[in-house]
């Protein structure tokens, strides 16, 4: 073989190497974008810290449902509400009025539990820092999206890892939770709210029944003190993510059982409140006198307020 072909040889052999290597660098990078990580000459593996802070979307996202559900679908529970050492509930109806809230008020207060306590089981990716990693994050934003049965979550935001030499980025997470029927809750929920809206003053148990039925949830409703009624709706036999963590949906309506001409038994100050405020109205048309309350006298007309 004289020198010319070998020569020939050798650069047909690199060109195989170079398409070659090209072809697996080609090819890392596209599984890495594939994965959301940004690749910097990338020497270590990063899917276990995208993998973690999937597992840790997964577990504050069911805790979030939980979290909701307990508290009539708010984050916050708002005005009126029932506040006392055993509950912290929000009326649906006050006074045949409905406040019950919209399904962007249930998503948004499932972003803001996350937002708000995704970083607890973050925990500042400590146990990648224990194995030389130094990571990152950007505050997160979340965004849900609930479904009859579930409910999915897009977290923005990016996360930085970095090891010795190289820099890794890993943007943006999503996780989808299956056996949530919060969606199921919340529809049940409003069909309720139109029930009583209907009939204030009473209860349709079967109503209720074949609405459960239909559903297949279980609904409880119970009396409380001041006129009010704790509705709570549940499913059966389904756990979010692990069997201690059952979901349901709790609410509180307040009928009218109670009028400005019978308050005998009533210590509901907003209530009496408005009570006062009509009986004044009323004396002020019949005397065409505009003039402070006087307390006194809406006393002697049987008209108590209570501090």
């Amino acid at each position: 073989m004289n020198k010319k072909s070998q020569i020939a040889i050798f650069v047909i052999f690199g060109l195989i190497l170079f398409i070659g290597f090209g072809f697996v660098y080609y090819m890392s990078n596209q599984g890495a974008q594939k994965a959301g990580i940004d690749k910097n000459t990338a020497s270590f593996d990063s899917s276990p810290i995208k993998l973690f802070v999937e597992e840790c979307i997964e577990k504050t996202a069911a805790e979030a449902i939980v979290f909701i559900g307990n508290h009539g679908g708010y984050y916050q529970v708002k005005n009126p509400k029932l506040h006392d050492d055993d509950y912290e509930l929000p009326y649906h109806i006050y006074n045949n009025v409905d406040f019950s809230p919209s399904l962007d008020e249930l998503e948004n207060g499932i972003s803001r539990y996350m937002d708000i306590n995704l970083d607890s089981c973050i925990r500042n990716f400590e146990d990648f820092g224990k194995l030389g990693f130094q990571i990152k994050h950007e505050s997160f934003n979340s965004n849900t999206y609930i479904s009859l049965d579930s409910a999915s979550f897009d977290i923005n935001g990016t996360v930085t890892v970095e090891k010795g030499d190289t820099i890794m980025k890993i943007e943006n997470f999503r996780s989808d939770i299956r056996n949530a029927p919060l969606g199921r809750f919340y529809d049940v929920s409003k069909e309720i709210v139109k029930f009583q809206l209907q009939d204030p003053s009473s209860v349709c148990l079967s109503c209720l029944y074949n609405l459960g039925e239909k559903n297949k949830l279980s609904i409880d409703v119970s009396e409380y003190k001041n006129s009010t009624l704790i509705f709570n709706i549940a499913a059966r036999n389904t756990s979010i993510v692990s069997p201690e963590m059952q979901s349901n949906f709790t609410f509180a309506i307040k009928y009218t059982g109670f009028t400005c001409q019978n308050l005998a038994g009533l210590e509901d100050p907003m209530f009496l409140l408005e009570c006062i405020n009509a009986k004044y109205d009323e004396i002020s048309n019949k005397t065409s006198l505009k003039q402070p309350i006087d307390f006194d006298r809406l006393a002697k007309k049987g008209i108590y307020i209570k501090s």
